[in-house]
């Protein structure tokens, strides 16, 4: 006769030949209908618990689990096999002191520790799991999986170097890792390696040549580093494998729109826009990123939900990072502020040319300037310049995020001005993780940052009327006539011929140095229409990119325009660019996105700029820019305006000419050139802010017709 044991036995190697039969279920079903309460079914419920989390079924496995403790409360294994069920089914309390115990009762078992360190890297217990981590690769030095998982926990923490080292000895270990590989290249692009990501990422396609997330940032990087065709065909695989990827889709978008490819952005576009309200509606952070929102959409109600949900999923990313720092006692009125600007374009860039101006003009009786940079250093002027006119300028490009943060409190930063915002590798991470007592945005991005880490944003009521400020999560700080700052010692190089650049010698010049992306196809029909008009003519653009170039130039053949008469200029040094911008007649805006540096560039190098006042921030900039160099008739609100405008200048040589000697006269007589009333305005806003921080006031309106 068969004992119960034979019985039991028999039982596992029937359910073992129903999985490796590709019947895992019937297996499953098998030991749930035949497996009792008696203590020699204890192994028989804790293999079933197993089997559950291979069929990704965690409640019954935890159910499974349970009643194998209920035979052997205190058996470790059990525990062990409980503490899984549980961390798969999201009660990582209970898995990670389950963990905990089982570890006291196997102190030398590597694969326990490192599941203790899953539990609590789960948990936000980021130091705790980092010491788990390192309890199993005491024990078992080349335990790939334990080493990988404390180089993501090291991430969290925001400490990128450390966590590369882990990868990288990962790699040592199994070259064929492909999450070390995928981490080491998240870490390069993060860093602005761009070339060493690219080179991570294709690693893994030699491995793996459809691996999704490979190929989604093979994209990225091929993007960024000007290489579309490579970026649009990364991306085209990604989507053939899932159409519903909103990053991938949000990527191509901006691919299309930074070549001018029209044609296909429409259908692109109607796709992500259906994306986006989906992940909205299901309060998750779309695909696409405040950024290119404010370059599509002139609404201003949906850049905040898009900026918003971003901020949202950023703050709570950084939770395990959010130590409450603490703010010392606020300085009397009389002490100095300690006011620090930080940014990753302290080099030769626009928020570096803009900004330069600022550092030396502050009063230093009132005020210790600081500057945070996270930039690289290519010791141009610009760079010497911000280092030399600040107080201190601390480099933080080494540090992560939660380092930096911990830098800026440690340093008794006052009022952090954060000149990144939500644009690509801003790590406006640093603000959110608020280490200054007033935390303001400024400058570098076009709108509103959604979250609540930033206090107060610096705009005027041109870019950010009261009445819109419901789209804004900061508080508006109005400076009078422009936001925009600006360096009146800007040095112009000696302005060269018009041959030199590739222009007629005769004929008008339209310009237009925005990049490519910001260009839509209503307001180059436009320009081409312009150009139709004006015999002769001709339009000199910033050359983005080659595929912008010749789908420019397509687009221009199909209005019956000869693509000989645009123009495209390579980028020059800033003394250079300003000096060869006089030989333009009249500049163009566009439209969703106009013109920033490249308006006050046209204004310093004396030549008028015609510009849409549109309906979001973005578009409102050159309008801003313009009203506040007394140009208020250079400002249209339509196309056919615009478009009327411009052929009338362009007609009229008196009234050009007019319109330069007006430039020439605005440089040294209006707000937009007076840099030290633009200091002196940005000083008063800082006091005010400090003012009602030590009445324990909240952020409220500053400046303007408002004043707080």
């Amino acid at each position: 006769m068969e004992t119960s044991q034979e019985k039991f036995k028999a039982l596992l190697e029937k359910a073992g030949k129903l999985f490796r039969s590709g019947a895992p279920l019937d297996a499953a079903s098998l030991l749930w209908g035949e497996l009792d309460h008696s203590l020699e079914h204890l192994q028989g419920w804790a293999l079933l618990s197993d089997l559950e989390l291979e069929l990704a079924r965690p409640e019954k496995a935890v159910e499974a689990a349970r009643k194998a403790q209920q035979l052997a409360p205190n058996d470790p294994k059990i525990l062990f096999a409980l503490a899984a069920a549980l961390r798969a089914l999201g009660n990582n309390v209970e898995a990670a002191e389950h963990f905990d115990a089982v570890s006291k009762a196997f102190p030398q078992s590597a694969a326990v520790w490192s599941n203790l360190g899953n539990a609590q890297a789960d948990l936000g217990r980021l130091d705790d799991a980092v010491k788990s981590y390192n309890k199993a690769l005491e024990i078992k030095s080349d335990f790939v999986e334990a080493r990988t998982n404390l180089g993501l926990v090291l991430i969290a923490k925001g400490m990128p170097k450390t966590a590369e080292a882990e990868f990288e000895a990962v790699l040592e270990q199994d070259l064929q890792s492909l999450p070390a590989q995928l981490n080491l290249g998240g870490l390069a692009l993060a860093a602005g390696q761009k070339e060493l990501a690219l080179e991570r990422f294709d690693a893994v396609l030699k491995i793996d040549p459809s691996n999704h997330v490979a190929l989604y940032n093979r994209g990225c990087v091929l993007g960024q580093l000007g290489e579309f065709a490579g970026a649009e065909a990364a991306l085209k695989q990604v989507l053939a494998q899932t159409p519903d990827d909103g990053d991938a889709q949000a990527q191509l978008f901006h691919v299309l729109q930074k070549t001018c490819a029209w044609d296909e952005l429409v259908a692109v576009k109607a796709n992500l826009e259906t994306l986006t309200s989906a992940s909205l509606k299901n309060d998750a952070r779309p695909g696409e990123t405040p950024f290119m929102s404010i370059a599509r959409s002139a609404d201003p109600e949906r850049n905040f939900l898009i900026a918003r949900a971003w901020s949202s999923e950023m703050v709570s990313r950084l939770k395990p990072l959010q130590t409450k720092f603490n703010f010392p006692e606020p300085k009397k009125q009389n002490e100095r502020l300690k006011i620090a600007y930080l940014s990753g374009n302290f080099y030769d860039h626009p928020t570096a040319h803009n900004t330069a101006g600022l550092f030396a003009r502050h009063d230093r009786d009132h005020f210790e300037v600081c500057a945070y940079s996270f930039g690289p250093n290519d010791e141009s002027p610009h760079r010497q310049m911000i280092e030399s006119e600040s107080d201190d300028f601390v480099d933080i490009s080494e540090l992560g995020d939660g380092e930096a943060a911990q830098k800026i409190n440690a340093d008794g930063v006052d009022i952090l001005i954060g000149l990144t915002g939500h644009t690509d590798g801003s790590r406006l991470e640093i603000c959110a993780l608020r280490p200054a007592p007033i935390q303001v945005g400024y400058l570098t991005f076009p709108g509103t940052c959604g979250g609540d880490f930033l206090d107060y944003i610096l705009v005027d009521e041109r870019v950010s009327p009261p009445d819109e400020m419901q789209f804004y999560s900061e508080a508006p700080a109005y400076l009078p006539g422009t936001y925009w700052p600006t360096n009146n010692n800007q040095v112009v190089a000696q302005k060269p011929s018009r041959a030199s650049q590739g222009l007629p010698e005769e004929g008008f010049v339209f310009s237009c140095f925005n990049q490519a992306y910001k260009i839509d196809r209503e307001v180059f029909t436009c320009w081409m229409k312009l150009l139709q008009r004006v015999p002769e003519s001709v339009l000199w653009l910033f050359r983005s990119n080659r595929e912008a170039e010749a789908n420019l130039k397509t687009e221009a053949e199909k209005a019956g325009i000869d693509p000989a008469r645009l123009i495209f200029a390579d980028k020059l040094s800033k003394p250079e660019h300003l000096a060869r911008i006089s030989l333009a007649d009249l500049g163009l805006d566009t439209q969703v996105y106009t013109g920033h540096t490249t308006t006050t560039d046209a204004l310093w190098a004396g030549v008028p700029v015609v510009a849409l006042e549109g309906r979001h921030f973005a578009s409102r900039v050159s309008a801003s820019l313009l009203a506040a160099d007394e140009l208020e008739d250079l400002i249209v609100p339509d196309l056919k305006t615009y478009e009327q405008l411009a052929l009338d200048i362009a007609q009229n040589p008196d009234r050009l000419q007019a319109l330069k000697g007006r430039v020439e006269v605005n440089r040294s007589t209006s707000l937009l050139f007076d840099t030290v009333a633009k200091v002196k305005a940005l000083e008063g806003l800082y006091q005010s802010m400090w003012a009602r921080y030590c009445n324990g006031e909240a952020p409220t309106v500053l400046g303007g017709n408002s004043r707080g």
